[in-house]
């Protein structure tokens, strides 16, 4: 199955206390693979939460592979 994984991080401090693109990365990934998924990853880096999510770029590419994904079940 393909799946598409989003991630976003605001700041460097969110970072360091452990929400980083990288690691938001890893959990998506571990699950993907766990459940033989094919992933696409795609994240936002420097974009604040108070960014409407369709104002994001990453995510609105990730919400166009999604459409694109779904319609082919």
């Amino acid at each position: 199955m393909k799946v598409v994984g989003y991630g976003r991080c605001s700041t460097a401090e969110q970072a360091a206390k452990g929400v980083s693109i990288e690691v938001q990365r890893r959990a998506v990934e571990r699950v993907a693979e766990g459940n033989g998924w094919d992933l696409t990853w795609l994240a936002d880096e420097g974009v604040s939460g108070g960014v409407p999510p369709e104002s994001r770029r990453r995510f609105k590419a990730a919400r166009h592979c999604w459409r694109l994904v779904s319609h082919r079940r």
